[in-house]
Order: C-alpha cells, then structure tokens, then sequence
C-alpha cells in the first residue's frame, strides 16, 4: 500500500502578525510574496497543477514561481516584484507543471498587485497537486494584505 502523499507548508514568520502577512505597497505596484516553503513529505514526486488567490479582492497575482531554497533562506515579502536581486531567481521554474521530489524544499513565490485604493486581502493560496495519481488540494493558513499602511492594520 502506498503511503499517502502531501506537500506541507512551512510559512516564514518574517513579519506581520501570526497567520497573516501585511506588505505596505503602492497600488498598481506589484509586490514579492515569497514566504511559503513548499516541502514534500511523501514518498512520490508531486506536480503541481495550479496556485491561486481563489478569496482575492483587490489584489491580483501575477505568474506563480517555484524557486530553489538557498541556505534555509526564503526570498521573503515586501520586495519589489519581480525579485531580481535574489541569487535564486534566475532558477525559478513556473509553478503548473512543476515537479516536487520526494524531501525536496521549494519556494512558492508571486507577485501581488492592490487594484484598488482599499487595502488588497486574500487568504492564502491554495495549491492543487497530485502524487501518486492521486488529486490534493491545499489551502495554506496564512492570509495576505497589501496596504498603504500596515502599520494602520495592527
């Protein structure tokens, strides 16, 4: 019997309050998201099918990038968008299509552009994948704003 297959998220905490990440950024600017660390846990390779902002009001995100971890060190949020000063990002690969070995540690990093003068909010992406033939779908638990002001959210 096969052991099931999962992709976790091990999100950075390199800001915002526990279970949301606030990037202060002009609208009409896209800025980094590039806090979520995709990890396969199984024993399979998993490919990714498609990421998306499904609850996204006032944002829009661009292309989503699969990008090598260097170091433990994830490209981080705030950034202008795209992250070219990263010593990764010439590495990324798009998301769909993407393959994830079995222990391998990838990050999922897009931009986000507020559409709008509000603050743009969503809750975090979901990744929809298989392994193994088998569909998952997974919802990551930490929700996104671009503001003016995150100060002003706190």
């Amino acid at each position: 019997m096969n052991n099931p297959q999962y992709i976790q998220f091990r999100p950075a905490r390199n800001g915002g309050t526990d279970g949301v990440q606030c990037m202060t950024y002009r609208e009409g600017q896209p800025v980094t998201a590039g806090i979520y660390d995709l990890h396969n846990t199984g024993t399979s390779p998993a490919t990714v099918h498609r990421v998306g902002l499904p609850s996204a009001h006032g944002l829009r995100m661009t292309e989503v990038w699969l990008v090598p971890i260097r170091h433990t060190t994830l490209i981080g949020a705030g950034w202008p968008y795209p992250p070219t000063t990263s010593p990764v990002w010439a590495q990324r690969q798009p998301a769909a299509g993407a393959v994830i070995r079995p222990g391998q540690d990838l990050n999922l990093v897009f931009g986000l552009t507020r559409t709008s003068a509000r603050d743009g909010r969503s809750a975090g992406p979901v990744i929809v994948y298989s392994a193994s033939g088998t569909s998952y779908t997974m919802h990551e638990a930490v929700s996104l704003i671009v503001s003016g002001n995150c100060l002003a959210e706190g």
